[in-house]
């Protein structure tokens, strides 16, 4: 165990992508609120950069189609345990969140730091088709196209929603 724990700060520091858990309550809001706005059944939701896989296993309670990244061992261990533990049929690849195949999104789920989309948001305009929402949980994603804003929720703590589309 210790192992997996050095490994994954030795992936948080190299990669500087730490690993940082969205509260719960805070992730039911926004799938609920994807969901109600969403008109299609089979709705493909990635998560790039899942960590323990958390909203993954919320969106596929709310009927997603979800999908997960994770480069760093630790979350992801845990996540693939859960999923077998649980039987849940979420995929999640331990691997860059920039090797993610996106053609198939069709919302994407973003908790990163905002140096990271220097290099993310072209992979977004190149791989995602027309149509396809975005949603950072806390930063401004800028070179997309912005669709609304949710202000940060101070008594509760969640961080500001953005949300756009490609």
């Amino acid at each position: 165990m210790a192992l997996i724990f050095i490994i994954s700060a030795v992936t948080n520091i190299i990669t500087l992508i730490p690993y940082v858990p969205s509260k719960t309550d805070y992730l039911k809001y926004i799938l609920r609120n994807l969901k109600r706005n969403c008109r299609s059944k089979n709705i493909r939701i990635y998560d790039l950069g899942c960590g323990d896989g958390r909203l993954l296993f919320l969106a596929e309670q709310l009927g997603f189609q979800a999908k997960g990244y994770e480069n760093s061992i630790g979350p992801f261990l845990y996540a693939y345990l859960k999923k077998h533990f649980i039987r849940s049929k979420v995929k999640i690849v331990l691997g860059s969140l920039f090797k993610a195949d996106l053609k198939n999104a069709d919302i994407v789920f973003i908790y990163l730091l905002p140096y990271v989309f220097d290099k993310l948001v072209p992979k977004i305009k190149k791989e995602c088709r027309k149509g396809t929402i975005i949603v950072s949980s806390g930063f401004q994603v800028p070179g997309l196209n912005f669709i609304s804003f949710k202000k940060r929720i101070n008594h509760k703590q969640w961080p500001s929603i953005h949300y756009y589309e490609v």
